[in-house]
């Protein structure tokens, strides 16, 4: 009776990831087409342009983004009796930090411009652009839904923003738009996405009703404290994430970043993979914890480490060993040029989303603090290594860049995380 039990709480975790998976395949495949047709129909330093511009509206929607749905889904699976109290600070929190964020990046567009190299021609585009950030902040709305297992929602996101982004990309072709114009469809199509999240989070807030509110202050320091500590760690995670590609553009050159964005957009392909497993472990391994099912947490891990290794090595060595001939067909000959550190871009990048359920499992444990202080440190090294090793060794150094930062961050939650469970099986 356990084992049906069991394979039946796993059928349903499948489920759920099977459906964030066919959502993220349709966006990636249409992103894809997008940036192939961008790269092709713009020259190289109107893709860099592109790029740079699109990079600055994703970082400062990164620093913004308060993340909060993480604390959301924590507090709310363990104190449910306070869940109108969670709702209202992790609302307050998104609100402040949506109008805070847009007037941030609208006044400091002139300055990234100068900064990057880029005409001033392009600071309306850009301060328009910045609407993006306002839109941005969906914790609340996103923490509900994969708390209610709506999954069907947050995939219908992503598809989306990318098919309306894909479709507006063929009418600019055909009508030969510039690169405001790609621009400025990117955002707005982020935006026509974000604003399904939030009506769709919102009706799920109708649906709870207007209870009376239990007031418990010890419960609000300790999520505000939380979301704290989660914010610092995602902004303090940016120059990975985010920033990589402007760092290119600054290190190297305005093409060698539209270049490296080539590169980290196929390399998402198994981020696709990966995402929709991240974002249902996080919640169900919280709810593990909840129930003290120490041997469901492991199994879980275990299980998807090894599914992940199956699938995503001999993807990533697919494309890599042929990736000489589809570089150039795909997007342009000057692409091409870079098809060994595009190999060797995919082969690191598979190798650390095989290890990607060591990421919900070290936050759901709850070391938030310690986690902050990891990637400080982590995006440091980052840093460190892509001005470093890209100075002497160019694209190739950004990519063993990427690769250390990988293996050092890997390491850092890895240790203690086997501590943790080691601790959990001797105490039961």
């Amino acid at each position: 009776m356990r084992a049906v039990n069991a394979l039946s709480q796993f059928s349903s975790l499948f489920k759920h990831i099977g459906t964030l998976l066919t959502g993220n395949i349709l966006a990636s495949v249409a992103n894809f087409v997008s940036i192939a047709l961008l790269a092709n129909q713009l020259s190289a330093r109107d893709f860099g342009v592109f790029v740079l511009l699109q990079s600055y509206i994703i970082v400062l929607g990164a620093v913004f983004n308060p993340q909060a749905w993480q604390g959301f889904i924590k507090f709310a699976t363990t104190h449910s009796d306070n869940l109108h109290q969670i709702i209202k600070h992790t609302w307050r929190y998104d609100l402040a930090l949506a109008g805070g964020g847009f007037l941030v990046a609208a006044t400091g567009a002139p300055l990234y411009l100068r900064l990057v190299g880029i005409s001033d021609e392009y600071l309306v585009v850009l301060q328009t652009m910045s609407l993006y950030i306002f839109f941005n902040q969906t914790s609340l709305c996103i923490g509900l839904l994969r708390l209610r297992d709506e999954f069907k929602v947050l995939a219908l996101q992503n598809v989306i923003a990318s098919m309306l982004f894909l479709g507006l990309v063929l009418i600019g072709m055909t009508m030969e738009k510039s690169t405001s114009y790609f621009s400025l469809c990117y955002a707005f199509s982020l935006i026509i996405g974000l604003c399904y999240i939030n009506f769709k989070g919102l009706l799920s807030v109708r649906k709870l009703g207007n209870q009376q509110p239990i007031v418990d202050f010890d419960i609000k320091r300790r999520l505000r404290k939380f979301n704290l500590y989660a914010h610092a760690t995602s902004i303090s995670d940016i120059p990975i994430k985010q920033l990589d590609t402007v760092l290119v553009g600054v290190v190297l050159s305005v093409e060698m970043s539209g270049v490296y964005k080539v590169m980290k957009q196929i390399g998402t392909l198994t981020n696709k993979l990966t995402g929709p497993i991240t974002q249902v472990l996080y919640p169900e391994l919280n709810k593990c914890l909840a129930q003290k099912n120490s041997q469901r947490f492991n199994a879980i891990f275990i299980k998807m480490t090894c599914l992940l290794l199956v699938a995503a090595l001999p993807f990533a060595a697919i494309l890599g060993l042929t990736s000489e001939y589809w570089l150039e067909i795909i997007f342009s000959d000057y692409i091409a040029k870079y098809a060994f550190e595009m190999s060797l871009f995919l082969f690191i990048h598979a190798i650390a989303t095989s290890f990607v359920a060591i990421h919900p499992a070290y936050l759901a444990i709850g070391y938030v603090r310690s986690l902050f202080y990891i990637t400080v440190l982590c995006n440091v090294v980052f840093i460190a290594a892509l001005y470093l090793l890209g100075k002497e060794f160019a694209l190739i150094g950004v990519v063993a860049a990427v690769g250390v930062q990988y293996l050092f961050t890997l390491v850092c939650k890895a240790i203690p995380l086997y501590l943790e469970v080691k601790r959990w099986r001797v105490k039961i």
